[in-house]
C-alpha cells in the first residue's frame, strides 16, 4: 500500500513539473503595488510588433526595471499580463481604472508610467519613450534617495 501511494505520488509530481500554470498568477490591484513598485503599462494588442517590441526591451533591460522597481503590464482588450517575468497580473478593475487616464485612445500603442505614489508621472504613444521614463525614474526623489543607499543600482 505504501509504495502504491509513493509511485501514484512521484507520478503526480513528475507531471507537475512538466505543467506550465498561467493561470496561476498572482491577480493584484494596482492599489496593492503603491509604495513598492513602479509601474509602466503599455496599451497596445499583445499580438502586434509593438508587443514584440516592448518584450524585447523588457528583456533587454531587466536589470535597469529591476533596480528601479519597475513592473510591465501589458493591458490588451481581454488580459493585462505582467511581463517583466514575475508572475504578476492586474486585475480587471484595475486594468479598466488605467485605461481612463488614456491620452492618445487612437495610437497603436500608449505607454504610462506610474511612480510609486499612484500618480502618473509621464504618457506616450511611443515605444522610444521607454528609455526616457527610466530616465525621468532617476530624476525622481524616491528613487534618487534609493541609489544613494543602494549604491550598486544603476
Amino acid at each position: 500500500m505504501k509504495r502504491g501511494i509513493h509511485t501514484l505520488f512521484t507520478l503526480c509530481m513528475m507531471l507537475l513539473s512538466t505543467l506550465s500554470f498561467p493561470s496561476m498568477a498572482k491577480v493584484v490591484d494596482i492599489s496593492d503595488l503603491r509604495w513598492e513598485k513602479r509601474v509602466i503599462v503599455a496599451f497596445s494588442s499583445m499580438s502586434s510588433p509593438n508587443a514584440d517590441k516592448l518584450r524585447q526591451w523588457v528583456d533587454s533591460n531587466r536589470c535597469r526595471l529591476k533596480n528601479r522597481d519597475v513592473l510591465v503590464f501589458s493591458i490588451d482588450l481581454h488580459d493585462s499580463p505582467e511581463i517583466t517575468g514575475t508572475s504578476i497580473k492586474l486585475d480587471t478593475a484595475s486594468a479598466q481604472a488605467l485605461s481612463q487616464h488614456r491620452r492618445y485612445p487612437d495610437q497603436p500603442i500608449e505607454l504610462l508610467l506610474i511612480g510609486k505614489d499612484g500618480g502618473i508621472k509621464a504618457s506616450s504613444s511611443e515605444l522610444s519613450e521607454l528609455d526616457s521614463f527610466l530616465s525621468l525614474i532617476d530624476t525622481m526623489p524616491m528613487r534618487r534617495q534609493e541609489a544613494a543607499r543602494d549604491k550598486d543600482c544603476s
